[in-house]
């Protein structure tokens, strides 16, 4: 399911470029990019699932699909949502930020199931401001809207 996933989101980002200000969707965009090299090897290879290169030169947007099943839970002592989003995935989109030359919010795209909404995490750095978004994609609506996104997730 999560190839399935994948690739229907480059359909549908496809689809949506007009809407959203996308010039072009790079799929796989760092098929030989690694994170870690040295005299002979290159490990970690660095692959987003799409980078977006925006109209009007504004700077690219790192986007990943998971298939993944994600939960808000309101923590009531704290005041605040949590989701059970895995620590892999966040370091993960975490090194697409720091690599590639794109804004400052990666955009992370999961099945919308039960409540969930978007949600966004500010990365707990000293002197950066680097964000996580969680963008819920209810793929009932999307196909009723023409397999497109309707609202500007990137403005």
């Amino acid at each position: 399911m999560e190839k399935v996933f994948e690739n229907y989101m480059e359909f549908v980002l496809n689809n949506s470029k007009d809407k959203l200000g996308i010039d072009r969707v790079l799929v796989n965009a760092g098929k030989n990019e690694y994170l870690l090299t040295n005299d002979k090897c290159k490990m970690a290879r660095l692959q987003p699932d799409y980078l977006l290169k925006m109209k009007d030169d504004v700077q690219d947007i790192v986007t990943d699909a998971k298939w993944k099943l994600l939960e808000v839970k309101e923590d009531q002592n704290k005041g605040c949502d949590t989701v059970n989003i895995s620590s892999s995935d966040v370091y993960q989109i975490f090194s697409y930020l720091h690599f590639y030359d794109a804004q400052d919010t990666a955009y992370l795209f999961v099945p919308k199931i039960g409540q969930l909404k978007s949600i966004c995490f500010d990365y707990n750095l000293k002197e950066q401001n680097k964000k996580i978004k969680v963008i819920p994609i209810d793929i009932k609506q999307t196909i009723k809207d023409n397999h497109s996104l309707k609202n500007r997730y990137f403005a």
